[in-house]
């Protein structure tokens, strides 16, 4: 038997108005069994009015769920709970890839390129034998990787602390500090796993928009309002737009942050590679603050490291939760990256690798650019093209071999249509002929 829930019953369910948070508390109570499966939602118009909103608000969050295969029908037939959220799953990112059937050239995925990274057999052989092996002892970094990492970060760091990647980094701060129901700010765009972990932490999401200097004063002022128990911000290069934070932008959201208890935490996604001038929020806030650097571009993803620093009593917090599971990260894997850090010759070809991917991505950016389309020059493994159908752009690059990907899933907010081109593998002599097959998608 069909189940119908009221418009009043659900208004008085909905605290939050915001198209975000409808989504977050419908799914919430879908989950818990509160609105059970096979229940018929009130039209939207009737909620919207009772909410305050306009109905195109209350029609954004239901197309969260019926994005998620949790909701079927529109208009005047109702809309029906058809299933509860399944075991969680990196959804975004698992839809963002596309199996062509004749793959060219993949441009869907930000990672590096293999010929590009330095030896990691030759890392292992060659990494230190004074950590214990074996031990279960569960240290928060080796001596050897603490020295170098410290010589390296782009400030004075505090405490240190390994973690199995740079994503992995970002999970364990969410789950040891954010709860369901919380909100998280995040950049409008942001990489979809990022997006992924904030959703599996049950947790509301509130998109930051941004400019050409990176996230905007005004919208961290706007969402500092909802009283939020995370921040995550892009320090250095911003995966997918390519822009780097400037000096001026970095003391602007200081002084916002100030007085704040919200956790900062800064996603470094690629500095190790790009070595650009960085402006990191750690010495200009007082807020509790975490910096998560991945080294999986810069030094291979199959150390499978990243490095956490902060405050020893935020470390040790997100040691305990890590306690859940591994407990710590491979001490030889850990020794062979501190070994790549100090070894000269590896020092160079990190270097080599960065011009590298700045010449093709140059060499795209350039091409576009002599076709009529007016992009920021910026800098990174990516590059942002509006489109007017992202469907059509997609459809076509595939038809010719070549995967992309939708900025839908970088999105909380779409406001345009636009495509993510990942220009690491990019031969720089195929740059032409893509930028033409580009142009064309764009229009």
């Amino acid at each position: 038997m069909t189940l119908e829930l009221s418009a009043e019953d659900l208004a008085r369910r909905l605290p939050d108005p915001s198209a975000q948070a409808i989504a977050a508390d419908l799914i919430v109570m879908i989950r818990r069994g509160d609105i059970p499966v096979g229940t018929k939602l009130p039209p939207v118009r009737q909620l919207a009015k009772l909410l305050k909103v306009s109905p195109s608000t209350v029609s954004a969050a239901l197309q969260t769920l019926r994005s998620r295969n949790m909701l079927e029908g529109r208009g005047r037939s109702g809309i029906t709970v058809v299933r509860a959220p399944v075991t969680p799953r990196p959804e975004r990112y698992e839809a963002g890839g596309r199996t062509l059937p004749e793959l060219r050239l993949d441009l869907s995925r930000s990672a590096p390129d293999r010929e590009l990274l330095p030896d990691l057999r030759a890392a292992l052989f060659r990494a230190s034998s004074s950590s214990p092996i074996n031990s279960y002892d569960r240290d928060l970094i080796t001596p050897s990787l603490e020295r170098q990492v410290s010589r390296t970060w782009p400030y004075q760091p505090r405490k240190l602390m390994a973690a199995s990647g740079g994503y992995d980094g970002l999970r364990l701060c969410l789950h040891t500090f954010v709860r369901e129901g919380d909100w998280v700010l995040v950049e409008n765009p942001s990489p979809p796993r990022l997006l992924d972990l904030v959703d599996a932490t049950e947790a509301r999401a509130f998109a930051l928009e941004q400019d050409e200097q990176g996230a905007l004063p005004s919208a961290l002022e706007r969402g500092l309002e909802r009283n939020p128990a995370a921040i995550i911000l892009q320090p250095g290069i911003h995966n997918p737009s390519g822009r780097i934070r400037t000096s001026e932008r970095r003391e602007a959201l200081a002084n916002i942050l100030k007085g704040t208890s919200a956790l900062v935490i800064e996603d470094d996604g690629s500095g190790a590679l790009f070595g650009d001038p960085l402006y990191p929020l750690a010495e200009r806030i007082d807020c509790p603050y975490l910096y998560v650097r991945s080294y999986s571009k810069s030094h291979g993803p199959d150390l499978r490291l990243a490095v956490i620093e902060g405050e020893e009593e935020l470390l040790a917090k997100v040691q305990a939760y890590f306690g859940y599971g591994a407990g710590w990260v491979s001490r030889p894997l850990q020794d062979a990256l501190a070994w790549m850090l100090k070894e000269p010759a590896v020092q160079e070809r990190v270097a080599d690798a960065r011009d590298t991917y700045h010449e093709r991505r140059t060499a795209l950016w350039k091409s576009l650019r002599t076709h009529g389309l007016e992009l920021r020059e910026g800098t990174g493994l990516d590059i942002m093209i509006p489109v007017r159908d992202a469907g059509y752009a997609e459809g076509l690059l595939a038809a010719n071999g070549i995967a992309i990907l939708r900025g839908t899933a970088f999105q909380q907010n779409q406001n345009r249509d636009w495509i993510r081109v990942s220009t690491s593998t990019l031969p720089v002599d195929q740059a032409e002929e893509v930028a033409k097959l580009l142009i064309q998608a764009a229009q």
